[in-house]
């Protein structure tokens, strides 16, 4: 289970990640695609969410210039 602040975080990430996908990476073209994995860690005091996020066959990535609002709110 997330804590209500924790999941909006999660969606909001997600949702950033998905529109650059579909604006910049690989489902920008027809041969990309996207895989996307989880796992939960469980720790004495907390679980751990790891979020593997895996883009293939889409166009070479070229970092920004300057960070976006995106990364700005993920951050």
């Amino acid at each position: 289970m997330l804590e209500p602040n924790a999941s909006q975080a999660l969606a909001m990430a997600v949702h950033e990640l998905a529109i650059n996908a579909a604006m910049h990476g690989a489902l920008s073209v027809e041969e990309g695609r996207l895989a996307v994995a989880w796992d939960v860690t469980e720790h004495e005091t907390e679980s751990i969410l790891e979020l593997q996020w895996t883009e293939t066959g889409g166009p070479e990535v070229v970092p920004p210039t300057e960070p976006g609002f995106g990364s700005t709110a993920i951050r």
